[in-house]
């Protein structure tokens, strides 16, 4: 009887034994694959921190180009300013001296002064014609002679005064000519400006995807 049931404790032991090495095999594979995941926790902890690290390096870059792009902003409507007020400052000046052409023009009258000179010279040689031929005053004479020479001052003055109008023209001229250049240096520069701009933008869309897709 004893015999049979120390038999039976022994079979009792074994099969606890066994399954108590189960039981230590199934520890040791979950042990194992608790260290697997610990590992790979650890590498996408540090894959996180990369991207992380990264992230934050591209949101700094990304700020640093909206501040910059800020700066172009400010500096092309500046420059669309100064080229306004260039244009405006432009188109008063032309006005002002289109104003005295205009004023000049009008107190100008050359045929009919060239026709008050012809008469004049026509009177002038029959005087002189007279003073060889007749006894024609003196007094007439040096009258007529001194109404030619003041016709004669008078035409100075009117050529003097289209000599300085054609200097005028020809400085206001040169003024447009430099106007001009610094009109398409300034657009040339402007649309500089608007192509880093667009790049910019372009780049912060980008980089906007990307942190997007992280």
């Amino acid at each position: 009887m004893k015999q049979m049931e120390l038999s039976t404790e022994v079979e009792k032991h074994k099969k606890t034994q066994s399954e108590l090495d189960g039981l230590r095999k199934e520890v040791s594979i979950l042990v194992e694959e608790k260290m697997k995941l610990c590992e790979k926790i650890g590498t996408l902890t540090e894959s996180c921190s990369q991207k992380d690290h990264s992230s934050e390096l591209l949101k700094k870059d990304m700020d640093k180009r909206m501040s910059e792009l800020r700066v172009l902003e400010r500096r092309l409507d500046e420059e669309r300013e100064n080229y306004r007020q260039k244009r405006e400052t432009f188109k008063q000046q032309i006005d002002e001296v289109n104003g005295k052409l205009h004023k000049v023009l009008d107190s100008y009258d050359e045929p009919s002064l060239q026709k008050t000179i012809d008469q004049l010279q026509e009177e002038n040689a029959r005087l002189k014609k007279q003073c060889g031929e007749s006894d024609a005053s003196s007094s007439d004479v040096v009258m007529k002679h001194e109404v030619y020479a003041r016709l004669q001052e008078e035409k100075q003055k009117q050529e003097a005064l289209a000599e300085s109008l054609q200097s005028q023209l020809a400085e206001l001229s040169e003024y447009a000519n430099k106007l001009e250049a610094e009109y398409n240096k300034s657009m040339e520069y402007i649309s500089h400006l608007e192509a880093i701009m667009s790049k910019c933008s372009q780049c912060t869309k980008e980089r906007e995807q990307l942190l997007g897709r992280e």
